[in-house]
Order: C-alpha cells, then structure tokens, then sequence
C-alpha cells in the first residue's frame, strides 16, 4: 500500500469513528464522574447519574390558569434567559454541611404553612439527603440580557440539596398552606419555568420569583403533557410588556400535589426561594415538618 493509499484510509476510518462516537452534551462532569447526559450551565453535575432518556408520552394532563405580569422588565426576558427562573442559569456547587433537616427557626411573620418538601414525594417522606450545595448569585444586566454568573451565595450556607431517588418514581408538586384560586385552590401551584429536566413551581399567581415562594427541582423528566402545555403558553403574550396592570396571560398550574414528572436518576436537586431569597432547605420546621410546635423538637 502506498502512503497516500494509507492516509486516506487512515481518514476515512478517523472520519467512521467520529460519525459513530456520541454527541457531546458540552458539560464538564466532576472529576471522576460520568457525563450528565442533560445540557446545562451547572457548575457540579450528579456523580450518578440518571438513564439517557425520559418518557416521550404520558396519561397524564393538565390545565392552565391566569397569571400576572409582575417583573416590570421592559423589554421582558423570556423565562428561559430569568435567572430567577431557569435555575441552570446561575447553577450550583458542592459545599459543606449536614446532610440532615436542622432546626433553625421559624419566621414568626409567617403565618400559612410554606412549601413541604416531603410532599414530593408518596408516600411522603424525608429521603436520604445525598449532598448539599450553594447556588450562585446573579449580576442583573438591563433587559432583556439576562446578566452573569455571580459568587456563591454564602448566607445561609446551604441554599440546595440533593435528595435520594429512584429511578423513575412520581414527583409531586409541593404542596402548602395558601389558596391561589381557581382552578387549583388550596394547595395549588403555577408552572412559571420547565424545560425537559427541570421545573419551577410558584405559589402565587404573580408570574416572578420576588413575591412568594418558588421551588426549584433539577435533574427530573418533566411529564411530557405538562411541558408541552408549558411551551404553548410561554409565548408573545407572557413576552410582550405592558405597562398596563394588570396584565395577565395564562400558565399551567397544578393542585396540590399533582404528578408533575418522575426522578430522572438517583437523585434530585432542590432549592426554595422566598420572595427572591435563597432559603436553607433543610430547614425542618418551615419546609418539613410545619406541623411541629415552634418550640418543639423536629422529628
């Protein structure tokens, strides 16, 4: 075989080899760990991760409900480029800590029950917590540029956690204390961000994380119905400001915990935010066990 005979075999077997090895996702795993097969700007991935893909069809389905145009951006940012609503914008990094429910209080201006973790689940339970991590802050940009990756956040010192799954189970929308009215009342909750492997859950129907909590969940399948709906109704009228209030556009909702997709590995992520402030999660008396006297012990 003549040299030019064995270069251009050498390329075409390069070129085969390229065409058969899998598509990067663009993500840098931890050290040690196996590629995240979901795109996201996270700046610590899962160590084990989920199966490759999520459902394609479900029996599930879902109805939408009035929300209120309440950032005030002008022009507005999509929901998608919101770093108070696309969590994967600011990401998260392991930290220190327990990984247990600790007692810190409770706000004493609160006076309806927050968002209980445990009812993600069902039946519900505290699951194993497997890390704890910090979410990062945000530098705002004027609108509609989103803006840059900030430091840390290091008050409280834990403001995600990662809790144990398996693969495939039912998630529930968290359920609380308030009611948003109709269609889904006491309990209920408002879809204000999803894509493919995460969600947004809010608790009023003002569309912004700066009034009333939002639950963050990463690293899940987001039912099929549900993100369909979501993406049919993330459109001109929720992107288009008004300076006319109020302003209203519809979103998906859900009732108290309603199945809104299922654990896509061994572990979900979640952080809480209340009015626009990063929360410990962990906190067991206002996000787990509500229930329990101010003074008493947590379980």
């Amino acid at each position: 075989m003549t040299t030019s005979h064995f270069t251009r075999l050498s390329l075409l077997l390069a070129l085969a080899l390229v065409a058969t090895w899998p598509a990067s996702t663009g993500v840098a795993s931890a050290p040690g760990a196996p590629a995240e097969p979901q795109a996201t700007t996270k700046d610590y991935l899962p160590l084990i991760r989920g199966p490759q893909g999520c459902p394609t069809s479900s029996s599930n389905s879902y109805s939408a409900g009035i929300m209120y145009q309440q950032d005030g951006d002008n022009p507005v940012r999509p929901a998608w480029n919101h770093a108070d609503k696309n969590l994967d914008l600011r990401g998260y990094s392991l930290t220190t800590g327990a990984k247990a429910l600790i007692d810190v209080g409770r706000d004493a201006g609160e006076t309806a029950q927050p968002p209980q973790l445990k009812t993600l689940f069902s039946p519900v339970r505290v699951p194993t917590f497997t890390n704890v991590y910090r979410v990062n802050n945000w530098n705002w940009a004027n609108p509609p540029a989103p803006g840059t990756r900030g430091s840390a956040i290091t008050n409280p010192s834990v403001t995600l956690i990662g809790m144990q799954t398996a693969v495939g189970e039912q998630l529930h929308a968290p359920s609380h204390g308030r009611n948003i009215g109709d269609d889904f009342g006491f309990g209920g909750s408002m879809v204000i961000y999803a894509d493919a492997n995460s969600i947004a859950i809010h608790y009023t129907r003002e569309d912004t994380a700066a009034l009333g909590y939002t639950v963050h969940i990463d690293n899940v399948c987001v039912d099929p119905n549900l993100l369909a709906l979501y993406n049919s109704l993330d459109g001109a009228a929720r992107n288009t400001f008004s300076a006319s209030r109020p302003y209203s556009y519809n979103l998906p909702g859900l009732t108290a915990t309603k199945v809104f997709g299922t654990a896509k590995g061994s572990a979900i992520y979640v952080a809480l935010v209340d009015s626009g402030a990063y929360m410990d999660p962990r906190s067991c008396k206002e996000f787990w066990f509500w229930e329990v006297p101010a003074g008493g012990p947590c379980p």
